[in-house]
């Protein structure tokens, strides 16, 4: 679609579609796709969480009532 060379910027699918005159999706895809990746990356951040407050709870410092483990599935 476009020499790599080319795609060195902040926004390298923007700049491939510009350059391909493809202008009715740059504008679309430069305005959303900030708020996807940091959405993402947020709810990625989230999965492990819940590990760090039952390793905190085990240490006493949130309530011990995170700390307990499901006695049927076994997670926390």
């Amino acid at each position: 679609m476009v020499p790599y060379q080319q795609l060195a910027v902040a926004d390298p699918l923007a700049r491939a579609l510009a350059a391909r005159r493809a202008t009715r999706g740059v504008g679309w895809i430069s305005r959303s796709a900030p708020a996807v990746s940091m959405s993402a990356v947020l709810l990625v951040f989230q999965y492990g969480q819940p590990r760090i407050f039952f390793s905190m709870a085990r240490d006493g410092l949130p309530p011990q009532w995170a700390a307990r483990v499901s006695e049927r599935t076994r997670v926390p």
